[in-house]
């Protein structure tokens, strides 16, 4: 299935990640040392790596939205928290792309 017209809000949402990969949240536990940032800051920008990965795939590849799901969790899980209007806009590219099949 084509995957046309995802590939830029998955970029624009890794890029949002990684502008911002330094403000996460915390939500157990003492506040993180200055290397516990650090890790977690470069892990968060790993995952955004990964969805520019993704996003230039999909020129290749049909992609699956679970698997801009799979980076998503990952992201949340590390605290980082993309705005709801860049989750909603990758979901309406993947939508419309299937409805355009």
């Amino acid at each position: 299935m084509e995957r046309a017209g995802v590939e830029s809000p998955i970029k624009a949402l890794a890029e949002y990640v990684a502008r911002f990969a330094d403000v996460t949240a915390w939500d157990v536990g003492p506040w993180p040392s200055l290397q516990e940032e650090a890790e977690r800051r470069d892990r968060i920008k790993a995952v955004s790596a990964d969805m520019v990965v993704l996003a230039d795939v999909s020129r290749a590849r049909p992609v699956r939205y679970s698997e801009f799901l799979e980076l998503l969790g990952k992201l949340h899980a590390l605290g980082s928290v993309p705005t709801n209007d860049q989750v909603m806009a990758v979901a309406d590219a993947f939508h419309r792309a299937e409805n355009a099949s």
